[in-house]
């Protein structure tokens, strides 16, 4: 395993930990410098307080990427928090390419944090074909199983267990902490869905830190 292999190891092992992200795009700088530079870029803004990320001027400019999402920045202005966002964004739009998400199958939607694909949005099916493969090459922290429904009454939330019926999810994946299916928000049933994913992917690579 050399340096570059054993430095993507230990971010895939530590999502949370930036020193290794910066570490990782160092070594990169000399074969892939836009990827390093959208790394350090990302990493800034996640360590940017979100009223810091404000236009000076005008109050707009509010900088979205804290959760994954696009950026809003004032064309043409100078101040630190539109320079930051106009660079990650020129960045991603000119040079995000499908190597910097191997791993991830067609028709998914992966999110960059912090540099890397750090969310993804995919079909069940999906996620249980590729999740060795995600979990292998991107931190993941957060998985969206789009055909998966979210069933929602006055009182309680809950995952639809005929929908999982016909979804062919692992035994394993049902056995981790144990499924619990009535939540008190339908927020609350995703992320406990989203842990559960997590925990499985991380399990098929090998993954032994902490996911974050």
């Amino acid at each position: 395993m050399n340096t570059r292999e054993m430095l993507l190891r230990a971010v895939l092992e530590n999502p949370a930990e930036d020193t290794v992200r910066l570490m990782y795009a160092d070594e990169i700088q000399e074969d892939e410098p836009e990827r390093a530079e959208f790394i350090r870029v990302q990493v800034k803004i996640a360590r940017t307080p979100p009223e810091q990320m404000r236009c000076a001027k005008n109050n707009v400019g509010t900088l979205l990427s804290h959760a994954g999402g696009y950026l809003l920045f004032t064309p043409r202005c100078r101040c630190a928090a539109c320079s930051l966002a106009r660079r990650e964004y020129k960045l991603s739009h000119r040079y995000v390419v499908w190597d910097w998400c191997r791993g991830t199958p067609a028709g998914s939607r992966p999110v960059y944090i912090r540099g890397f694909v750090s969310e993804i949005h995919l079909p069940c099916a999906a996620f249980m074909a590729h999740a060795e493969a995600i979990f292998r090459a991107h931190p993941v922290v957060s998985v969206v199983l789009s055909d998966v429904r979210l069933m929602q009454s006055e009182y309680v939330n809950h995952l639809d267990p005929w929908t999982f019926a016909g979804l062919g999810l692992s035994e394993r994946l049902y056995s981790l902490s144990g499924w619990k299916w009535w939540h008190p928000t339908k927020e609350a049933a995703s992320d406990y869905l989203s842990a559960r994913c997590v925990a499985y992917g991380r399990e098929k690579a090998g993954l032994t830190g902490v996911a974050a």
